[in-house]
C-alpha cells in the first residue's frame, strides 16, 4: 500500500479531485417541534433560508457554495428511513441540481452519520472525501484552503473549526486544540477540562476532511472494537474514538462564525430575515 495515501495526498488536492459527502440523513427532529408548516412538512435539507443569494433551500445553499468553489464531485448521503424523506430529497436534487450530476448514497438500515460515510466511501473512486453538514453557513471558498493544508500537513484527518464562532453558537468552545492538532473533544459534556497553557477552545463547524483508506480501516476497527451493528454518529462516537486511541487529527480554523440552523431558533436568528 502507498505510504502516501495514508497520510492525505502528496501533492495538492484540487478542488474537482475531491469527493463531497453531504450529510442529508437525517430526520430533522429539532426542527420539526416547531408551528410553522414548511418545518414541520419537509425534510430540513429542503427548508428555506435568507442568504445574500434570496431565499433558497439549505441544500441549494451548500451545493451552489461548493459547486462555485469549484467542487463538484457531490454525493448526497439520504437516509432510507420514510421519516428522513430521502426520496424527496433526491427528486429535488436531480429535479434542480441535475446538470451537475450528483450521486447518492442510501444504507440499507440507518447506521447514522459515520455509517453513511463508510458506505459512500466503499463506492467512492478518489483518495479523500469532505463530509459536510448542510445546516450550517459555512465559507465555502475557504475550503480551496482547508484542502491544501490538508495535503500538506502529516494527518489523513482534519477537522474543521472556527475559533470565532459568534454568538448563541452551538458547542462553543468545545474543541480544544494545541498548535498543530485536535487535543479533545468536550461536545455534549456539560462541564469542560480547564483549558491549559498553549492549548485553544474552538468551536466544530461539522465539517471533516479525510482520506479514504484511513476511513474505511478505522471504521472497520470501530465496529470491531465496540461490536455494533448500529447507528454510529460521526461527532459523538467515531472521532471522540479516534482522540481517545491517539490519532492525529489536525485542524483548519476557518476564523469566522458558522451558524448551525438545525433548531427553530438559530433558523430564526441566522437564516431568516427579520
Amino acid at each position: 500500500m502507498d505510504e502516501r495515501l495514508k497520510h492525505g495526498n502528496p501533492e495538492i488536492i484540487q478542488p474537482q479531485n475531491v469527493d463531497v459527502f453531504l450529510l442529508c440523513g437525517g430526520k430533522g427532529t429539532r426542527l420539526k417541534v416547531s408551528e410553522e408548516d414548511q418545518l414541520r412538512r419537509l425534510p430540513k435539507p429542503l427548508v428555506s433560508i435568507d442568504t445574500p443569494r434570496g431565499s433558497i433551500r439549505m441544500i441549494d445553499n451548500a451545493i451552489l457554495g461548493l459547486t462555485e468553489s469549484g467542487f463538484g464531485q457531490l454525493t448526497i448521503l439520504v437516509g432510507r428511513d420514510p421519516e428522513t424523506q430521502g426520496s424527496e430529497i433526491e427528486d429535488y436534487v436531480v429535479s434542480t441540481h441535475g446538470g451537475l450530476n450528483p450521486s447518492f448514497s442510501r444504507e440499507d438500515t440507518p447506521l447514522g452519520t459515520a455509517g453513511a460515510a463508510y458506505v459512500a466511501f466503499v463506492f467512492s473512486r478518489r483518495d479523500n472525501a469532505i463530509i459536510t453538514p448542510i445546516d450550517t453557513l459555512f465559507p465555502f471558498d475557504r475550503l480551496c484552503i482547508a484542502i491544501e493544508a490538508f495535503s500538506k500537513n502529516d494527518t489523513s484527518i482534519m477537522w474543521i473549526v472556527t475559533s470565532n464562532p459568534g454568538e448563541n453558537a452551538q458547542n462553543s468552545g468545545k474543541v480544544i486544540v494545541n498548535s498543530e492538532y485536535i487535543i479533545r473533544n468536550d461536545e455534549g459534556k456539560p462541564d469542560m477540562t480547564p483549558i491549559r497553557e498553549g492549548e485553544l477552545a474552538t468551536t466544530s463547524t461539522g465539517i471533516i476532511v479525510v482520506s479514504k483508506i484511513f476511513y474505511l480501516e478505522r471504521y472497520k476497527d470501530f465496529v470491531g472494537e465496540n461490536r455494533t451493528n448500529g447507528t454510529v454518529d460521526l461527532y459523538r462516537n467515531f472521532l471522540p474514538w479516534l482522540l481517545k486511541r491517539g490519532e492525529k487529527i489536525s485542524f483548519f480554523d476557518v476564523g469566522v462564525p458558522t451558524p448551525d440552523l438545525g433548531t427553530p431558533d438559530r433558523l430564526r436568528r441566522f437564516g431568516r430575515k427579520n
